[in-house]
């Protein structure tokens, strides 16, 4: 064959390939559905064959105006068109497709790039989504199989959107989580592109929280949201998910539903989570979102929407006073410290049970025995009396964390045998899991400090100042993992510092 016509044969052969694939190909990845990669909304493909123009771009996208009915065709050669909306705030997207709606398939997506499918579909052409504020582009096209009237085919879509006026936009990540306002209620608003919103609180000592989430009533099926508890460092706490019973009743357009023991009405918000505890001082995070199979995915059934939420902290109404909150571990049985029960004078009821003592301990840390006080751990020194709660009502109880730490550490030697470097040794304690050693430019550990922790009797650290005087101290500390609530949460109790050391570095 002549190179002529070699090169007319494969002009032929790409020419059938473009003919049969159109210029489709690639508008049927931005037609696909999928809201997450476990999502079960199709794929759906445009296989219409013929001439086609250049599909339409982000570039060349018209701007959809919320509540005005936008009219388009499509005609023969015509691979799509594409609109664009701008949310400026969370909230409810819907957005109604008019004409011959079972030769049509239509996409969202955002500015990234990315398709979301919607959370409802009802059969007036109308789909509805959950979205996060920003930019999207809604995608216009015939679906598979299906072919343009010679005349083309008329439609119209109409956009609304709904501000979920949620309080906090960005929270959906830990480290943006917003500080809850506490003892006023706020909106929030889980998005399917943002499906987790974070917040923290700070309790200063041990307190009482409680936070209660209602959620809206969409078409009358219920959000499904998940409320998870995290301590400062992201550990899992706890997590409370929608009680399982909400009944709407068509007559009168009312939502009832059964949580905490009682009955809930409201005429929008029917899903009510509602917790509380005790907890430590310290810095915590709530997550609201959406619940998950138990595979970990969210099932497409999910459903997303604005929320209502209130937090409240407050102090017990009777309280459990130590006269000490610690002691160093010595092997035997630890005197339990001076126990002082009072209650707040406001709330007169407290009475105390004949058959129990006025207080009892129980173990917080795994795999150590609550009541002896030996071993190296926290217990829970918790009062033993009948009282009504202040704000439940239900009797309830309080404690204080007492806290058996490993014993006090002891430097054997520090020393300088490279420029630059310190060498430590510790003392041995059988009973701890490591040593954390400090070493800083003055004696109060706020210059040029370094910490590490280690397993080892001896380490060296690098990187120091030659010709310069340091400080070192070390303490032991003992891993353990502390019940908050139900779960146990990993952590190290440390003893106390050692005595100070100082080396000059070669």
């Amino acid at each position: 064959m002549s190179r002529r016509r070699k090169i007319t044969a494969m002009i032929c052969a790409l020419a059938l390939v473009i003919s049969n694939v159109g210029v489709y190909a690639d508008y049927s990845k931005a037609a696909s559905l999928p809201v997450t990669a476990d999502d079960a909304s199709p794929v759906r493909e445009v296989t219409e064959q013929g001439a086609a123009k250049t599909p339409d771009t982000k570039k060349n996208a018209k701007q959809l105006q919320f509540g005005k009915k936008t009219q388009g065709r499509l005609v023969t050669g015509d691979d799509g068109q594409q609109y664009q909306m701008t949310l400026k705030s969370s909230g409810q997207l819907e957005v109604r497709l008019e004409g011959d709606t079972g030769k049509l398939a239509t996409c969202l997506t955002d500015q990234n790039g990315k398709n979301w499918a919607p959370r409802k579909k009802l059969a007036n052409g109308k789909q509805i989504y959950q979205l996060n504020k920003g930019v999207y582009y809604y995608g216009i096209q015939m679906a598979k199989n299906a072919k343009i009237p010679d005349a083309g085919l008329n439609y119209g879509v109409t956009a609304i959107f709904k501000s979920a006026k949620a309080k906090f936009e960005d929270n959906n990540t830990r480290k943006k989580a917003a500080k809850v306002p506490l003892g006023r209620e706020f909106y929030g608003h889980l998005a399917q592109n943002a499906a987790t919103e974070y917040y923290t609180f700070t309790l200063n000592e041990l307190n009482y929280f409680t936070f209660s989430l209602t959620t809206q009533i969409t078409d009358y099926d219920p959000e499904t949201f998940v409320v998870t508890l995290y301590n400062k460092d992201g550990k899992y706490i706890s997590s409370w998910k929608n009680p399982d019973f909400v009944e709407y009743n068509e007559e009168y357009g009312d939502v009832y539903s059964y949580a905490n023991g009682d009955w809930w009405w409201d005429a929008e918000y029917g899903d009510y989570i509602g917790f509380s505890g005790i907890l430590p001082a310290g810095t915590y995070y709530l997550g609201v979102s959406v619940e998950t199979d138990k595979n970990g995915k969210v099932p497409v059934t999910a459903r997303y929407g604005r929320f209502a939420a209130l937090m409240y902290t407050y102090m017990p109404s009777v309280s459990v006073k130590l006269s000490h909150k610690q002691a160093q571990y010595t092997g035997k049985k630890i005197k339990a410290p001076k126990v002082t029960i009072k209650k707040d004078s406001k709330y007169a009821y407290l009475e105390k049970n004949d058959d129990r003592p006025t207080y009892k301990i129980k173990s917080m840390t795994a795999g150590v025995k609550g009541g002896s006080l030996k071993d190296i751990g926290k217990y829970k020194i918790v009062q033993n009396v009948w009282y009504n709660h202040p704000e439940t009502g239900n009797d309830a109880y309080s404690y204080a964390i007492f806290t058996v730490t490993p014993v006090g550490g002891k430097v054997r030697r520090v020393s300088s045998k490279k420029p630059g470097e310190a060498q430590v040794s510790v003392k041995k304690d059988a009973q701890s899991s490591g040593y954390q050693i400090q070493i800083a430019r003055d004696r109060k550990f706020k210059k040029s400090k370094r910490t590490i922790n280690t397993k080892n009797l001896r380490a060296t650290i690098k990187g120091l100042s030659p010709g310069k005087k340091y400080y070192v101290r070390v303490r032991n500390y003992k891993e353990v993992k502390t019940y908050y609530l139900e779960t146990a949460i990993p952590e190290n109790i440390y003893g106390k510092w050692s005595k100070t050391r100082t080396v000059v570095c070669k």
